[in-house]
């Protein structure tokens, strides 16, 4: 695994913004970013920790903000579309990313690139809430994905409930929820992260504000698409545990009307196979007919009181 740490200069409207961003943290990293850039370990933790959750820090002792964004992605692993944390730390004019090389992470990995080298900023903070602002379109497209993934589920169920779909069901129910709560958590931040620095001696500017206006409308829109299809996923769960019951309550019932059925001749032969003399017409020679005919005779009786009961639909 490569370790990694690139600096690149970026030109926006009001100053010259640094990017730095690392591969694959190591602790010869943490060091050197420790050393030569004066960020704390706490910063440098947050930034290895994949369970981090979205919020904003600051350090006054080394002038420097962090801000952490959940963004998603499609875990290999396990199936389904979870969330980790991308770290921004702020210091003077200049910005630290942190980036995993595992594959799963190619897409934001390849999005972070292009967001800070493709586009024109006005400053420091207009670069960092657009680069958030397209990891927020980000959740809107996986939100389509799994949208389809149980639009094609529901439509397969249809045709024939299988173990299968059902498993499929529950990795897009997993998915939105990971989704959903990382929205907020996203919210959350970004709230926090503009009443605390937005409104201090060094205020945002309007080309700053309306952006992170922005990134929040989006978040709050995916959020209600979110949680709109997690209801979805919870009716159709229903839906399909009702059909489930319902095929198991029509599965014994016709179990138990063919045991009943055959439990008659049952009956009939044995009754007459214990050579009792008394039992009419077990003398005549027709005997084994008398008692297939009289078998059936009570299954026809059987059957027409169990279609009077409705009970054969």
């Amino acid at each position: 695994m490569n370790h990694v740490i690139t600096r690149t200069l970026l030109e926006t409207k009001a100053e010259t913004v640094e990017w730095i961003n690392i591969k694959s943290l190591s602790i010869e990293d943490k060091q050197i970013l420790n050393e030569q850039d004066d960020l704390s370990n706490e910063f440098l933790e947050y930034a290895t920790d994949i369970d981090e959750s979205a919020r904003v820090e600051e350090d006054d002792e080394n002038h420097a903000r962090l801000l952490s964004f959940d963004v998603p992605f499609f875990d290999s692993d396990s199936k389904s579309y979870t969330t980790r944390p991308l770290i921004f730390i702020m210091k003077d004019n200049k910005v630290y990313t942190f980036m995993n090389e595992d594959k799963d992470y190619s897409q934001i990995n390849h999005l972070l690139k292009r967001s800070f080298e493709l586009v024109e900023y006005d400053s420091l903070y207009h670069m960092i809430f657009s680069v958030v602002y397209n990891f927020s379109l980000l959740y809107h497209e996986k939100l389509r994905i799994l949208h389809k993934e149980w639009d094609n589920i529901e439509k397969s169920f249809r045709k024939n409930a299988s173990n299968s779909e059902i498993y499929r069901l529950l990795n897009v129910e997993k998915g939105l929820v990971y989704l959903s709560t990382s929205l907020k958590a996203n919210k959350i931040a970004l709230n926090t992260l503009r009443r605390r620095w937005g409104y201090g001696p060094v205020q945002f500017s309007d080309r700053e504000s309306e952006k992170l206006e922005d990134v929040l409308v989006e978040i709050m829109q995916a959020i209600e698409v979110s949680e709109i299809n997690i209801i979805l996923v919870e009716k159709e769960k229903q839906s399909y545990s009702t059909i489930i019951d319902n095929n198991m309550n029509t599965t014994m019932k016709a179990l138990t009307i063919w045991t009943v059925l055959l439990t008659v001749p049952e009956i009939v032969f044995g009754f007459y196979g214990m050579n009792t003399k008394t039992l009419p017409l077990a003398d005549s020679s027709l005997s084994w007919l008398i008692t297939i005919l009289i078998s059936i005779g009570f299954c026809f009786v059987l059957w027409h009181v169990f279609k009077k009961m409705k009970m054969l639909k």
